[in-house]
C-alpha cells in the first residue's frame, strides 16, 4: 500500500481537478443566467411540481376531470 501522504496528494489533486471542472461548467452557465432565463426556469419548475389535479383534462392519464 502506498504511503499516506502519497494517497493524500492524489486525493487533493483529484478533488482540485474536479472543482476546477465544476467551476468551468458553472462559469459557462452563468452567462445564461439572465433574469428572463431564471424566470423561465422557475416557471418550468412550478409546472413540474404542481399537483396532479392541476393537470388539464386531456393530460390526465386516468381520464378523470380535475
Amino acid at each position: 500500500m502506498p504511503p499516506q501522504d502519497e494517497l493524500d496528494s492524489k486525493y487533493t489533486q483529484t478533488s482540485f481537478e474536479t472543482r476546477s471542472r465544476v467551476d468551468d461548467v458553472l462559469s459557462t452557465h452563468d452567462a445564461n443566467d439572465t433574469p428572463s432565463a431564471r424566470s423561465s426556469k422557475y416557471e418550468q419548475a412550478k409546472r413540474r411540481n404542481r399537483p396532479a389535479n392541476d393537470v388539464p383534462d386531456r393530460l390526465r392519464a386516468d381520464g378523470k376531470r380535475a
